[in-house]
């Protein structure tokens, strides 16, 4: 899944929610353009839709009679599943950084239509400051450093679990712009718990029981980007 703030126009001229709903619903799949929306719904400041995107790949066939090799073009559909908060001014993609290069790709090909997806500014730091003033419990159980240096005997990449939290503040310290995945278990109450992994470019991964996944969704999105 993947946060990114966004800016929208048509003519120059800011879109609102109902006009980018009536926008999506106008552009149906074409074969001619390859891509278009489906699914697409609104309801309180948000749309959320599918976009099906072709694009041309190439697999090699053998006659069995003769046993000669040729090259096909065959087309291959891919869903991203997405949703619009203009509320936050927030797009959420349910999938991940490809899938919404491929998103902001049809965006491009929608007349007038100009989109501009900005990747929030969130380290590791910015998101535990953020749990502690929210009183959420959390503990940081993995962490991944690009550019890990111990005595400088050893330089790279580490990653590793954490068994002491004592350490996570001297840790984040002394690497928090060379950290590139943290994973944070959530105490949401006695019994709720969620793994969340903080990636760059505004990716997250959350793991949690399925049929919750929109709740936890939604307060990641309001404890992250609602500033009120």
């Amino acid at each position: 899944m993947v946060f990114n703030g966004f800016r929208s126009s048509v003519a120059d001229k800011g879109v609102d929610v109902e006009q980018f709903f009536e926008l999506v619903t106008a552009n149906p799949y074409n074969e001619d353009t390859g891509f278009g929306f489906y699914n697409i719904g609104m309801e309180d400041g948000k749309v959320n839709a599918k976009l099906l995107k072709r694009s041309n790949s190439y697999v090699n066939e053998v006659d069995t009679q003769t046993f000669e090799t040729s090259r096909k073009q065959i087309a291959v559909f891919t869903s991203v599943s997405f949703d619009l908060d203009f509320n936050l001014d927030l797009i959420t993609v349910y999938g991940s950084q490809t899938q919404l290069n491929l998103l902001k790709s049809a965006f491009r090909n929608l007349n007038d239509f100009t989109f501009e997806a900005n990747v929030p500014n969130l380290s590791l730091t910015d998101f535990s400051v953020l749990l502690e003033r929210h009183k959420v419990k959390f503990s940081i159980d993995q962490i991944t450093i690009k550019n890990f240096n111990y005595k400088d005997g050893m330089v790279g990449r580490f990653s590793g679990e954490i068994n002491k939290q004592s350490l996570v503040n001297e840790i984040i310290g002394q690497y928090d712009k060379d950290i590139i995945k943290a994973t944070f278990v959530l105490t949401i109450s006695q019994k709720e718990k969620i793994i969340l992994q903080l990636l760059p470019s505004g990716n997250l991964k959350i793991l949690c029981e399925e049929d919750e996944v929109d709740y936890y969704i939604n307060f990641l999105k309001q404890l992250i980007f609602n500033n009120g």
